[in-house]
């Protein structure tokens, strides 16, 4: 991962951070101000949102942050005391910074006890409430001054032992100081502490020449530093959603850096986005990548990284991809554009449309195999690697790929009940298919959608009440595998519904029967019903039972069915 990460980061602009400053995670901070002896005088709730930092050489060399959280099964007054009794001994070690001088002899035991009674006084005058707890969070030892990053990277830097064996650093090929002890560590977001480096010495199968620990490699200390600031300038609160997002990769946390050196838009975002409101981020992306355009300025390289938990303990690369700016373009530009042409859904109450879908969701909704009653099965699977190609690669050939897996997890759903992922499941096959095809199979699921329509006509105005599922609905499982037997089956059952229609009927029944020959001789021109499927043809038939007609290709009778369907349907989901 070392390697990988200097490579990947190696055009990222930020100025050197020392190996041991490091963000403090998350939970409550409580500010306690020390005095020249360590003796804590007052506390107080942080309140201000910024990032905290602080020195954290190893889990337990951290200053001036005492982690106060309970532990499992552990007795919290020995954790508490232990918890001190470590920050007193590193503060021993910092005896060029004031909170840890005046840090350096104090007693553990003693400390705490004064903390709590200064707790107490600070609850009685109001500054703290009972619904503080500092065991869900930290303390903040403070000597009237909260120290920032830079602050911490500055006194570091200038007073921090530095001494060590001067030799060539494999990253660079250049002579400099070589790291002999731990490598640092950042805290990244979703993935928690993270060594660049990291060999236990006691696992002696672990040893490289003889060499274990640190010493199996040879890095210097600067290039360190220098990847430490990078990836504390990558990974920054500001730039969630640019730089950066939080990713679930085959059920483990993971960490997506998406970047270029000309611009901070919302790159991550737009590939990793789980949120209804994604197609604003791609348009938003897409006018900066336009505008960049327009200036006339090179195109610039997107680096996309993929890091994940692989075990406990233990992180890695998942992937690692460049795909150039103007590519990125063409391609977003491609999938509004499909976006924007899909037809209403034919089976819902308003106009609603095709939603676009980043490859984060895409593989979201393929993490699941759906059932027919709407439930839902969590199979893990890898997939976010090859959704993102529909964005930064191969279109074509990852839809092909995608499409199989989509329609076996996805199409119980379309058949049985609908759930909140049901227009989402058919937003997806829309997008891999590449749109609507008019094929003879897509003709088919049109039949049959409008074969339902015509059957919950009859029922409303025949019998009052609606069946539990549609006749077209009853017999999309058994055409989605070999519609000329489907058909068959189903034109026993449909002849009552014609005649009717054709006789009794309702005024715009008969157009309805009218739209029915129409796609009867489409089908028919078009080679007719053969007695088994593709994947492409199982989707068209999908996509032709749930979509209307592209407005493009419909003439004035279509038209009419699209008025007399909104008017006198509702969602047939409602009825499957």
């Amino acid at each position: 991962m070392l390697s990988q990460l200097f490579t990947a980061l190696k055009d990222v602009q930020a100025e050197s951070l020392h190996p041991w400053v490091n963000k403090v995670g998350k939970g409550a901070i409580y500010v306690v101000e020390i005095s020249e002896t360590g003796t804590p005088l007052s506390v107080r709730l942080r309140t201000t949102p910024e990032p905290l930092s602080c020195i954290y050489k190893s889990a337990e060399n951290v200053f001036p942050i005492i982690k106060a959280k309970t532990k499992p099964n552990r007795n919290y007054e020995t954790v508490i005391v232990t918890a001190i009794r470590n920050c007193v001994r590193f503060a021993k070690q910092l005896s060029f910074f004031e909170p840890a001088i005046a840090m350096a002899n104090v007693e553990p035991e003693m400390w705490h006890e004064k903390f709590k009674e200064v707790w107490e006084h600070a609850k009685q005058d109001g500054i703290l409430t009972d619904k503080d707890d500092y065991r869900k969070g930290y303390l903040l030892l403070s000597r009237g001054h909260i120290y920032t990053e830079a602050e911490y990277n500055e006194i570091l830097k200038s007073n921090a032992n530095s001494s060590g064996s001067i030799g060539v650093c494999i990253l660079t090929g250049q002579q400099r100081e070589i790291e002999t002890h731990k490598f640092p560590s950042r805290n990244l977001p979703a993935l928690g502490n993270t060594y660049l480096f990291a060999r236990n010495e006691d696992i002696p199968c672990l040893s490289r020449y003889g060499r274990n620990g640190a010493a199996s490699i040879s890095v210097s200390k600067r290039t360190l530093s220098e990847l430490s600031g990078k990836l504390a300038v990558i990974t920054q609160d500001g730039w969630k959603g640019k730089t950066w997002a939080t990713i679930q990769v085959n059920g483990h946390n993971a960490l997506l850096l998406a970047y270029t050196d000309t611009q901070r838009v919302e790159l991550a975002e737009l590939l990793a986005s789980d949120d209804d409101l994604y197609a604003i981020v791609c348009e938003k992306v897409l006018a900066a990548l336009k505008a960049q355009t327009k200036q006339g300025a090179n195109p610039s390289l997107v680096k996309i990284l993929c890091v994940r938990t692989l075990d406990q303990g233990t992180k890695g690369i998942e992937f690692e991809k460049d795909i150039d700016s103007t590519a990125l373009l063409l391609n977003l530009n491609r999938m509004l554009e499909l976006v924007r042409q899909a037809p209403p859904f034919a089976r819902f109450k308003k106009d609603e449309k095709v939603v676009p879908l980043s490859p984060y969701r895409i593989a979201n909704l393929l993490e699941y195999q759906y059932r027919m009653d709407g439930g839902k099965i969590e199979v893990h699977s890898e997939y976010f690697e090859t959704c993102l190609e529909l964005l930064i690669g191969d279109v074509q050939a990852a839809s092909t790929m995608l499409l199989p897996v989509a329609l076996q997890r996805g199409t119980p759903l379309l058949l049985g009940n609908g759930n909140t992922d049901y227009k989402k499941i058919i937003s997806m096959l829309y997008i891999l298919r590449g749109g609507i095809m008019e094929t003879t199979a897509f003709n088919i699921g049109r039949y049959l959608s409008v074969a339902d329509w015509l059957h919950r006509v009859y029922c409303e105005q025949v019998r009052g009440s609606l069946p539990s599922q549609l006749i077209g609905s009853s017999y999309l499982a058994q055409t989605l595998t070999n519609p000329q037997r489907g058909f068959a089956n189903m034109s026993l059952r449909l002849s009552p519904y014609l005649s009717w229609a054709k006789t009794r009927g309702a005024r715009h029944a008969g157009g309805i029967v009218a739209t029915l020959d129409k796609v009867a001789t489409e089908i028919v021109q078009s080679g007719g019903f053969g007695t088994k499927t593709t994947d492409q043809e199982r989707a068209d038939i999908l996509l032709g039972f749930h979509f209307r007609k592209p407005a493009a290709s419909a003439d004035e009778s279509e038209v009419c069915e699209k008025d007399l369907q909104t008017a006198t349907s509702v969602a047939v989901i409602s009825a499957d």
